[in-house]
């Protein structure tokens, strides 16, 4: 009964902990998501940073009950194995190196609070080790956002993604000027541009003003000049919306000399991101404390002894 008692915890963490992981997996695929303002990836940051800090509260808890290393090993081994998982390799095995020195780490913390307490308040001995393994999974987390998107970049180069863009262009279609070639004037009409053929590019490079009004750099449209624009006739609606395309193109021409900066901005980003939302969940981490004790006590799970000791005072 007493080997249950000390590994019951870890069916519950290991089940947080898969769910985690499920959750920031997305990250992975696409590491850019985090740059998005689409309501469903911040409810995905809330989701993930919940899941971080209440794996992390049963972990710890998980942890607290154990006095052998060979238990707390077998746990983190356990433990570990979930990032192999859900993440493709070699991904997961950082992930899963990181999962396990984390854990070793806060219960070497956690080993010396135990073992020098007076009296045993959960709130006050457990709280900052939950809030220590909980940033150190966002840091684990984070590394392997990092991870994922250098190793992208280094295999397709540096790209925005058409979701990105998209996510911002959403609720703004703006209407760029046309420009007619012919013999009276140039200057521009209002219209929607879905489609561009390689004839009003250069139009457009001849009136740079027109894009300049909407800070746009007119210097982009040497790349799309170069690229193989075919006219409306031959592709109706398989093109992109002009402002998009010019949007994207000065973009990636003002983030391209800092591409190895990308990487790590991305992953600090992610990281600060989720800390700031556990930092606000975690103003239910002492209720949520005190409610698990006080479960445990009255199902008879655990149990309380009262010491009397002697105190030595010195009286003048």
């Amino acid at each position: 009964m007493q080997y249950i008692k000390k590994l019951i915890f870890i069916i519950p963490s290991f089940y947080l902990l898969l769910l985690l992981f499920w959750q920031s997996r997305a990250f992975y695929l696409d590491p850019y998501l985090i740059l998005s303002i689409d309501g469903n990836i911040l409810l995905k940051i809330v989701l993930t940073s919940g899941f971080l800090l209440l794996s992390s509260l049963l972990v710890v808890i998980f942890l607290s009950f154990q006095d052998s290393w060979v238990y707390v090993l077998g746990g983190a081994g356990v433990l570990s194995l979930v990032p192999l998982l859900l993440i493709s390799t070699p991904l997961a095995f950082y992930l899963t190196l990181g999962l396990f020195l984390a854990i070793i780490l806060i219960y070497f913390l956690l080993k010396r609070t135990l073992t020098t307490y007076l009296n045993f308040q959960p709130t006050v001995l457990l709280s900052p080790s939950v809030k220590t393994l909980s940033t150190l999974l966002a840091l684990v987390i984070s590394l392997g956002v990092y991870l994922a998107l250098d190793q992208q970049i280094k295999q397709n180069g540096f790209a925005l993604p058409d979701s990105l863009i998209n996510s911002y262009l959403k609720s703004f279609t703006p209407k760029l000027p046309s420009f007619e070639d012919d013999q009276s004037t140039t200057s521009p009409k209002e219209a929607s541009f879905t489609q561009i053929t390689a004839e009003q590019l250069n139009l457009l490079k001849q009136n740079p003003e027109a894009l300049k009004q909407y800070g746009l750099d007119p210097g982009i449209l040497d790349s799309l000049i170069n690229k193989d624009v075919k006219g409306v006739a031959d592709k109706p609606n398989t093109q992109e919306p002009l402002y998009t395309r010019l949007l994207k193109s000065q973009l990636e021409s003002i983030v391209k000399p800092y591409t190895a900066y990308v990487a790590p901005t991305i992953g600090l980003l992610f990281f600060f991101s989720l800390k700031s939302v556990v930092s606000i969940l975690s103003l239910i981490l002492s209720p949520l404390i005190l409610l698990i004790f006080y479960l445990l006590e009255k199902s008879g799970f655990t149990k309380y002894q009262i010491e009397t000791r002697e105190v030595k005072k010195l009286i003048i």
